[in-house]
């Protein structure tokens, strides 16, 4: 054995000595992690990338030279540029890189920075794609692509192809070229794309515009799916993104942010986004960036904005917290083509930092743009404008410019509460300035905003300005600055310009002047309700209008128009309304009104009315009697000070003053007054409103509600009726009762009363808790409930609506069974939930014990009981358990069986020594050699991969073919090719150049190796041109021109004169002319083609053109009109002639000739075609007066309510006839049949006349109505008739059928009630107590037989004998270190106990047989050594058995499973080789602990005496040396192994 393990060592010891350090370096310098850089991969845009990913190859820097893969990357020169091509594949940086040119990539490259950083040229871009596919990813956050300070280039140029970034950072760069734009990332028009995962572009610049990232083109696009873009800087346009063109969109990530050095900045709009194109975002946020002009996103040209969440409301988009000096805080919409679409998201918010800010539109600014807002129909995706800041106008909304228009048909702007307030000195929510358009509708929402002087909710500052409100709310909104400072509008200001509202609310607003509206321009109202408003109270400053103020402006109002509830210096309610102080509603200074509009007043509209001043000097409405003359004005208008009512006053109405004379009406729960002392113009009563009692809130006792009544009053003029209470049917009560019943609340005014009776319910009570049971110990029959109390009930259902029985206090005695218990019902409070279930056990069987052949015996009854035990399997060596032979690789392998029963387990052990001839596994090849040109090779030998022993020897392989290089090798003369194979180089097919053509510039090329040979031809010219050459004009010679060598620049030939042609030529081609002729000149200044002018026509206003030239000449013909027209002609009518019209010349405007006269008609027409009649005849009327067509009226029907109508003309005539009934009837006198009554169908009626047509019948009477639910007493069941009047009783009868038991009465077949008494002699349910089974060492009993029900006992039982024991002696077996031994010791088969004699007197547990595990020890491994610093494994090895292993401690601390491995064999642990040389100079302690103890070596780490650096091995060439050692080696140490198994077989 130690010649063995000595063979291994010196084997081992040749293998390690002969690798070279870079092999080492090789298998721990692998490149492996997920694709974005982190330990997992769940960021958007790359969910399926669960494998990590291998980065191949590790760029590098030495000195001056960068490296791929180990070798020289050198740069490459192209025609224009240098670059540093990367080839397709995946790499990672080894060290920070300085680059002399920019990187290239045209294909797909994935690109690790490995924590390290890419410092490009001065003047160069970093890396450029010009195809494929670029992946940037970083493992350790901190690599960056980058410039030196104050050098200039971009990050990354996209001129085609994708870029993928999911890590690493692109920081610190400048594009300063002529465009100056991208300065992070340039994506280029033609089809770059880049999507954006993760990482950074930070701290970029660009002279021009887009400092982090520009996109350019329709071709490109940059999706942002994660990462950030922050602290970049444009000197122009787009701080973070400029977009031009194509598309962007955003689902997640950041562009900006809220510390220092995150903040995207640009000199002149678009802080964080310059969109001029299409922008979609759906997650992420625009944050903390900064420009004058749209801080978060700048959109202008065609550019469009969309704003979305995700349908489930998970991925919500936000702008917050960017500024811009100027307009547009968070979104700046600039021009009449440029689009912003919000359907969700946030602009600006809630937190510290979260709100936009800007001098005008905090949140948006549309400025001659279109914005509009709305919310999904579900109503999960709800878009806001909330917290946002203005200086000057617009908090949340600022709209200004020709075409700018905002529509909102849902969404908020503004919030909850005073936190989210937007804010301005105008227009807190919306201001809508020159030219803008502001439309409002659907479910929008405007509430929680303030202003410090005008319009809390929306301002309306400029004449050309309107805003319309079709529908939503303005609510809650606030114009105040101190109680020293007038405000106006807490809702709406109207400055200026136009409001329109035909519906929705304005509701809960406060301002100095105008809580709902303040208006000086045009305010018109055709719908909706301004209510619950307030002119907020102040000691300092007037304060007019809770409802509307009409300063200088004009209000109209028109349809059904609500102006009520407002208030002037009222309180704030919990509901957001103000109520108390002054009534104040519509407030006119002297000399204003309210406007009637055409459409008139609705029924149904109400305006309460404060004018200022003497109430009855001026009227308060314009256009009453022209639009309400027959309507009653207190109907419509109500004065908000008591004492006056509105009254007709000539034309308009005044409020005039008027002592109320109430009559009070009941119906149902309302009281109304009106007064008979105010009767208005059509006599009826005016109306002081209507109070109505409502229930209490109280509707269970102690839920904690208020127990009083409600009086709500509805336009009251009346005090406030006290409520009085009393128990219904019964008693009057002194205050709002609070005990659970029935009860009536009523209010009384004058003699009338109205009442409403409601119901107080019994509160609910918890089920009782802290219950235990104590079941049947003693087999007495009874058991306990514990922990009882007398206003408690138990019964053995749940759900049981009878049979409950009072507890005891302390404990319940019960018979063993289910229980549950519940608190009693009292008069406040119903029965309780019942508890858990309860459960009071009987005798059970315990104790005994089980074997596989035989039931456990109960200690107590001694009776079997229960399932046999289980197997005890021991190990036992026998071929009838025998699982697997022994192999090469283990021992043979045998199943465990049960001693008592002889059963197989399906548990193993391996037992014996390895069978080295019986080899399993795979196998592998020692010994081979390919074979070269110049030499043989080798097949390998076999061995067997499990065990190492050769199984079959190898055989030579022939030598192959010469492998000649792919391009010939020359010289001056010669061509030839070299053998490939490395150490071969042959010459192969050597020769002498031949063929090709040489020229006056070029040597010949060879035919074969294509390499220039011999000398230059200089006769030989291939490429030639002519030059001076001049072609001959009409007045000039020309020249052929010399023939030149264009390859050497040799003349070959000279040229010819040509004589001129004489053929001259117009250089324009345009005529020249006087008054006679035409003709042309040529470019030498000739007159050519000489001739009169020719053609055309002359009119009377125009000469004649010639056809040839087209150029007028001569004189007009006066006589010859080409356009006439007739004028003065006139139609003849019935009465009058006509003229057929004068003829005139359109051209010179003279009369030609002269028209005539028409006769009249005589043919009379009706010019609208309508019967005019009397009461004989009907007629038509000419346009000159003339009767025509008079007949008398015929056709038609008379009828009791219309006379007969004209079949000719339609107009009635004649009487009417009393007896024909045509139109519809009505019954009177109906009465419905009941069981104890006839009917009646009811007299028929005509509905026209009133007159009866008919009689009706009588109705027999109907069958009796039996209840559901039978009626009973002691003795007898019934039902009642439900009709009401009636009562019958029906089916009386006697209880019949059923079954009485010992606990319960029968119950009657028929309507199932309990009657009789109960049966004390009929037990149904039984059961048997203290039964008790023989045992060897006590007698039974059969037990006795009681009832469940009634818990009396039945029967008594009956005496069992005792049992004997049958005793099984079991041997004694030492203890192991891997097994436990035991005592000898005897096992019952009867009682499962154990005894320590024959006898079986002496009992004795199972533990008390058992004799525990050896402790362990280490077996091999201990007094081991190595030097410090060396990397050598270290293997100890424990006598314990493996599966009993708990854990490794070194110098007594628990080592990490990561620097140990453990194997089979008892315990094998191998410290690693890595670990070790981590270890202390010094005496170590290791323990190996498993369940049977702890096994402990010592090993000492000696001082090094070996130098840390690997030697020098040599170049690659020296791989075959250590290779062909290793082989060898493992050959001696095979042979050794062979040598030592044939030495012990002998």
């Amino acid at each position: 054995m130690k010649k063995r393990l000595l063979s291994v060592f010196l084997c081992l010891c040749m293998v390690f000595s002969l690798v070279p350090a870079t092999v080492w370096a090789e298998t721990t310098n692998g490149h492996t992690h997920y694709l974005c850089g982190g330990s997992t991969c769940n960021g958007s845009g790359h969910e399926n990338e669960t494998y990590k990913t291998t980065f191949e190859k590790e760029i590098k820097q030495e000195g001056n030279t960068l490296k791929i893969g180990g070798e020289s990357w050198a740069p490459t020169k192209g025609s224009n540029d240098t670059f540093y091509i990367l080839p397709t594949g995946t790499y990672y940086l080894g060290s920070d890189i300085s680059l002399e040119y920019t990187i290239k990539i045209e294909n797909n490259v994935t690109l690790c920075l490995n924590g390290h950083k890419i410092t490009a040229a001065d003047g160069m871009d970093a890396i450029y794609m010009t195809g494929g596919s670029f992946t940037l990813t970083d493992c350790k956050g901190v690599g960056t692509i980058t410039h030196a300070s104050s050098k200039t280039g971009r990050g990354v140029y996209v001129s085609s192809g994708t870029f993928n970034m999911y890590g690493g950072s692109i920081t610190g760069n400048k594009a300063q070229d002529a465009q100056g734009r991208g300065g992070g990332v340039y994506v280029y028009s033609g089809s770059g794309t880049f999507n954006m995962y993760g990482g950074s572009i930070t701290g970029n610049r660009a002279t021009g515009d887009g400092g982090g990232v520009y996109k350019s083109g329709s071709n490109s696009s940059f999706n942002m799916y994660g990462g950030s873009i922050t602290g970049n800087t444009a000197n122009s346009y787009g701080g973070g993104v400029y977009v031009d063109g194509g598309g962007f969109t955003m689902s997640g990530g950041t562009i900006g942010g809220t510390k220092t050095g995150e903040t995207n900045t640009a000199t002149y709009g678009g802080g964080g986004v310059y969109a001029k194109a299409n922008f979609e975002m759906t997650g992420g946020s625009i944050t903390g960036n900064e420009t004058n002009r749209g801080g978060g996103v700048y959109v202008t040209g065609k550019g469009s904005f969309t704003m979305s969440a995700s349908a489930d409301g998970q991925n919500i988009p936000s702008i917050t917290g960017n500024n811009a000096t100027e307009n547009g805080g968070g979104v700046y919409v600039v021009g009449s083509s440029s689009t912003f679409k919000m359907t969700g998201g946030s602009i600006g918010g809630t937190n510290e930092n979260d709100a936009n800010t800007a001098y005008r539109g905090g949140g948006v600014c549309v400025d001659c743009g279109k914005f509009t807002m709305s919310a999904s129909a579900d109503g999960q995706n709800i878009p806001s404008i909330t917290g946002n800041n203005a200086t000057e106008n617009g908090g949340g909304v600022y709209v200004i410019g020709s075409s700018s228009t905002f529509k909102m048909t849902g969404g908020t702007i503004g919030g909850t509460d005073a936190n989210d307030a937007n804010t301005a000195t105008n227009g807190g929510g919306v201001c809508v300035s020159k030219n803008g358009s502001f439309e409002m509708s659907g479910s929008s929402c405007i509430t929680n905003n303030k202003a410090d002087s005008y319009g809390g909710g929306v301002n309306i500052n400029y004449a050309s300005a309107t805003f319309t409100m079709k529908g939503g709310s303005i609510t809650g909104n606030n114009a105040y600055k101190s109680d020293y400072i007038s405000t106006f509008g807490g809702g709406v200001c109207v400055g200026n310009g136009t409001f329109t509202m035909t519906d929705g609310s304005i509701t809960g607003n406060n301002a100095a002047y105008g809580g709902g509206v303040y208006t000086v321009n045009e305010f018109k109202m055709t719908g909706g309700s301004i209510t619950g408003n307030n002119a907020y109270k102040s000691d300092y400053i007037s304060t007019f209008g809770g409802g509307v103020c009409v300063g200088s402006g004009i209000f109209t109002v028109s349809g059904e128009v609500t102006v009520t509830d407002n208030t002037k210096g009222g309180t704030k309610g919990a509901d957001g309304k103000f109520t108390g102080d002054t009534k104040n509603n519509v407030y006119l200074p002297t000399g204003k009104t309210i406007t009637i509009g055409t459409d008139k007043l609705s029924e149904g509209a109400q305006l309460g009315v404060t004018v200022s001043g003497d109430y009855g000097d001026y009227p308060f409405t314009s256009g009453w009697n022209d639009n309400m003359s027959d309507k009653t004005p207190s109907d419509y208008f109500i004065s908000d000070t008591d004492g006056y009512v509105a009254k007709l006053n000539g034309s308009e109405l005044k409020m005039v003053t008027h002592v109320h004379n109430w009559t009070y009406t009941a119906s149902g729960d309302t009281i109304t007054a009106t007064c008979k002392n105010c009767s208005n113009n059509n006599g009826n009563d005016f109306s002081g409103g209507s109070v109505t009692i409502q229930k209490p809130e109280k509707t269970k006792f102690n839920d904690g509600k208020d127990e009083n009544a409600k009086v709500e009053s509805v336009g009251w003029f009346g005090k406030a009726p006290s409520v009085a209470y009393a128990v219904k049917d019964g008693n009057a009560l002194s205050a709002a009762p609070v005990n659970a019943g029935t009860y009536t609340a009523g209010i009384t005014l004058g003699n009338v009363t109205v009442s409403v009776t409601y119901i107080i319910d019994k509160a609910t009570q918890t089920a009782p808790t802290g219950l235990t049971t104590k079941g049947d110990i003693k087999n007495s029959g009874t058991g306990e409930i514990k922990n009882t109390a007398e206003d408690m009930e138990y019964n053995i259902s749940a759900n049981a609506t009878t049979g409950w029985i009072t507890c005891d206090n302390g404990s319940t005695r019960v018979a063993p069974g289910t229980y549950y218990v519940r608190y009693k019902e009292t008069d406040n409070y119903l029965a309780s939930a019942v508890s858990a279930a309860l459960t009071v056990k009987a005798h059970t069987h315990s104790g005994g014990n089980a074997t596989c052949q035989k039931k456990a015996v109960c200690d107590g009854c001694g009776q079997e009981y229960g399932e046999l035990g289980n197997h005890k399997f021991t190990e036992t060596v026998s071929k009838m358990y025998l699982k697997s032979a022994a192999t090469c690789q283990s021992p043979a392998v045998y199943y465990k069986s049960c001693l008592v029963c002889d059963e197989k387990s399906s548990e193993t052990f391996e037992y014996g020594e390895k069978d080295f001839s019986n080899h399993i596994g795979n196998t592998y090849l020692v010994g081979q050699k390919e074979a070269t040109c110049y030499a043989e090779g080798y097949t390998g030998d076999t061995y067997c991969s499990t065990c190492n022993h050769e199984i079959e020897r190898g055989t030579s392989i022939a030598k192959n073919a010469h492998n000649p290089a792919s391009v010939w090798t020359t010289d001056e003369t010669d061509h030839w090719k070299e053998c490939q194979t490395v150490g071969c180089g042959n010459i192969i097919d050597k020769a002498h150049h031949s063929g090709g053509e040489a020229t006056c510039v070029n040597k010949a090329i060879c035919e074969v190796c294509k390499i220039e040979y011999g000398d230059v031809d200089a006769t030989n010219h291939k490429h030639t041109e002519v030059r001076g050459a001049k072609d001959a004009t009409c007045c000039e010679k020309g020249y052929t021109g010399d023939t030149y060598c264009t390859d050497c620049n040799a003349l070959i030939s000279s040229g010819a004169e040509i004589p001129a042609t004489g053929n001259h030529t117009d250089v324009d081609g345009k005529w020249e002319s006087d008054g006679e002729n035409h003709w042309h000149t040529c470019y030498f200044g000739t007159k050519f083609d000489v001739t009169a002018h020719t053609g055309g026509e002359a009119t009377c206003v125009n000469k004649a053109i010639c056809e040839v030239c087209k150029i007028e000449y001569g004189d007009v013909d006066a006589t010859n009109h080409k356009n006439t027209e007739i004028r003065g002609a006139t139609d003849p009518t019935c009465c009058e002639a006509g003229y057929t019209g004068d003829k005139w010349c359109t051209d010179c405007n003279t009369k030609i000739e002269s028209g005539s006269e028409i006769s009249s008609t005589g043919n009379h027409t009706d010019v609208d075609g309508k019967w005019e009649s009397d009461g004989t005849n009907h007629w038509h009327t000419c346009y000159f007066g003339t009767k025509f067509d008079i007949t008398a009226h015929n056709g038609g029907e008379a009828t009791c309510k219309s006379p007969a109508e004209c079949s000719e003309c339609g107009h009635s005539y004649g009487p009417l006839d009393a007896n024909n009934h045509k139109g519809t009837t009505y019954l009177n006198n109906q009465k419905e049949a009941t069981c104890f009554e006839e009917g009646y169908t009811g007299d028929t009626y005509c509905s026209d006349c009133n007159e009866k047509i008919a009689d009706g019948q009588s109705i027999a009477k109907n069958a009796h109505n039996p209840a559901s639910v039978w009626t009973t007493n002691e003795h007898d069941h019934w039902k009642e008739c439900q009709t009401v009047g009636c009562g019958n009783v029906i089916d009386k009868a006697a209880h019949s059928g059923g079954e009485a038991t010992c606990v319960s009465k029968a119950v009657c077949e028929v309507c199932k009630a309990q009657y009789g008494d109960v049966d004390a002699t009929n037990h149904k349910h039984t059961e048997i107590r203290d039964a008790k089974p023989a045992t060897e060492q006590e007698k039974g009993y059969t037990g006795d037989t009681w009832c469940i029900d009634c818990n009396k006992k039945i029967t008594t039982g009956s005496e069992i004998a005792m049992l004997e024991h049958k005793l099984t002696l079991v041997e004694a077996k030492d203890a192991t270190v891997t097994e436990q031994g035991n005592i000898k010791y005897y096992y019952c088969e009867n009682c499962g106990k154990y005894f320590a004699d024959v006898a079986g007197t002496k009992e004795i547990s199972l533990s008390e047989t058992v004799i525990q595990k050896l402790p362990p020890e280490i077996i091999e491994g201990n007094n081991a050594t190595v030097n410090n610093g060396e990397k050598k494994s270290l293997t100890f090895r424990s006598n314990a058995a493996f599966a009993d292993f708990i854990r490794v401690e070194l110098d007594g601390k628990t080592l990490d499973e990561k620097d140990y491995t453990k194997a089979e064999g008892s315990i094998i642990v191998t410290l690693n080789n890595n670990f070790v040389s981590t270890l202390s100079v010094g005496e170590h302690m290791l323990g190996i602990v498993s369940e049977s103890g702890t096994a402990t070596a010592k090993f000492t780490v000696k001082a090094s005496e070996i130098p840390n650096e690997s030697p020098k091995t040599g170049d690659d060439n020296m791989v075959a040396v250590w290779s062909f050692a290793a082989v060898l080696s493992l050959a001696v140490l095979g042979f050794t192994t062979v040598v030592s198994k044939k030495k012990r077989a002998k």
